[in-house]
């Protein structure tokens, strides 16, 4: 991981742990001309916590780059602690169903708070743009719950694994009811949102609960929590570039992308294109998956315009990245005229991959003398949904703190412990996840035989 600040002088390497909750200063300072850079060692696989700041103060530009191998971390590569903040994430697209380049900030307020007086952050255009907005909402009372979405123009609501798109909808009132069981807990909420000129609306409420729960409100501060599902995740690629379209029916032009992936398939496809050309009916533009199916998207005796946005639901199911890229084809299949390609946008809605919430949560227990003659067994109770699972570990000592004895395990419910009997024992228990699920820690018990 490399960092970047003004001056022009190296700090020397750190090495630091992963999965780690303390921090390693790698440089700081003030800083005025120039580039400063400085490295840290990734000694072996996985999370590494980081923080940067700036603070431009005298005039003049500043900027701060933190790098991974010299290359742009990607959203796939990082994540955010979801029990210190609370809001949701919402991402604006420039363009309405969902084209040019997204843009994404947390925001510390109650679910569309604002009800789209200004737009969201990356959309300029208050008449032309489309948004997201996710998170995960915590339940407190279980039962059924019903949630509307009520937009100008289309929306898809996803609550809980339940989905109503009303996406290609172009109206005043565009109207999305889910109505799903759901259990305590953090569940996920995403609505995405697109905006086709006029007025902008969009406002979600929870309009049916159980006895006790306020309706026909929005969705506090207090119950969200800015975590984007696996099951609900998109990615944006923008490629403004312009690229001449020769006067040759047999040459096309390629223009490609390479997403990061960790394992995501398409659930929904976005196109966008740009191009000007003397005889636009002489263009035709295929988009090609990684796998090599091929979409053709304009035909050459096509008289459709230019800018176009495309809803693609080919690819659905499909992986979103292969040991190929995507590639846009566009050639000229006449002879009269030449052109330019623009530019294009390619947004992917995909489930699956890597959960955003970490891994691995840990309770230990504080240490507690029990003067153990024989340890029999562990016993717990936790509720373990499917991608979830619970797992105990027990240490113990003769003196206090047991800080320096090994944990012995991981057990099950019921397993017998093989940890020595001494006067003190400490346990801990560790839940993980593949997935959206969460698992919870009801009780765990140590049983023993004691010294009278």
């Amino acid at each position: 991981m490399r960092s970047r600040s003004a001056r022009t002088t190296s700090a020397p390497s750190r090495s630091h742990p992963p999965d780690t909750r303390t921090f390693a200063r790698v440089f700081t300072g003030d800083f005025t001309l120039g580039v400063v850079t400085s490295n840290v060692n990734a000694t072996t696989s996985g999370w590494y916590p980081f923080r940067a700041m700036i603070c431009q103060t005298n005039g003049g530009g500043a900027s701060l780059q933190v790098t991974l191998d010299t290359a742009a971390i990607t959203t796939a590569k990082l994540r955010a602690r979801a029990d210190t903040v609370r809001g949701t994430i919402v991402t604006g697209w420039n363009g309405t169903l969902f084209s040019r380049p997204a843009v994404g900030s947390i925001v510390s307020a109650p679910f569309l708070a604002d009800n789209l007086d200004t737009p969201p952050p990356g959309s300029t255009d208050h008449n032309l743009f489309s948004a997201r907005w996710a998170g995960q909402l915590r339940i407190d009372v279980p039962g059924t719950y019903t949630f509307r979405a009520d937009t100008d123009d289309g929306n898809r609501l996803q609550v809980g694994g339940v989905t109503v798109d009303m996406l290609s909808s172009f109206a005043s009132s565009v109207v999305s009811d889910v109505t799903v069981p759901l259990r305590a807990g953090w569940i996920p909420i995403t609505l995405d949102y697109n905006q086709g000129g006029s007025n902008a609306h969009a406002d979600l409420r929870l309009t049916g609960a159980p006895s006790g729960v306020a309706t026909n409100a929005t969705i506090p501060l207090a119950q969200l929590r800015p975590v984007e599902a696996a099951g609900a995740r998109v990615t944006t690629f923008d490629d403004s570039a312009s690229t001449a379209i020769p006067n040759n029916a047999n040459t096309p032009i390629n223009r490609t992308w390479s997403p990061v992936s960790t394992g995501e398939t398409i659930t929904d496809l976005w196109l966008s294109y740009r191009f000007i050309h003397g005889m636009p009916a002489e263009i035709e533009i295929r988009l090609v998956h990684p796998d090599g199916t091929t979409k053709l998207v304009r035909a050459g005796d096509s008289n459709g315009t230019s800018p176009a946005f495309l809803r693609i639901g080919d690819f659905n199911g499909k992986p979103l990245a292969g040991a190929n890229p995507w590639r846009l084809e566009v050639k000229d299949t006449g002879g009269a005229q030449t052109g330019t390609l623009q530019g294009f946008s390619l947004t992917a809605f995909t489930t699956g991959g890597q959960s955003p919430i970490a891994p691995v949560a840990t309770w230990t227990s504080a240490t507690a003398e029990i003067n153990a003659v024989v340890i029999d067994l562990v016993h717990f109770v936790a509720e373990t949904p499917a991608g979830s699972t619970a797992k105990a570990w027990v240490r113990t000592c003769d003196a206090t703190p047991c800080d320096t004895e090994p944990w012995t395990g991981p057990y099950a419910d019921g397993d017998a412990v093989t940890a020595a009997p001494k006067r003190y024992a400490q346990l801990k228990v560790e839940l993980s996840a593949t997935t959206d699920a969460e698992a919870t820690l009801d009780s765990i018990e140590l049983q023993y035989r004691f010294r009278p």
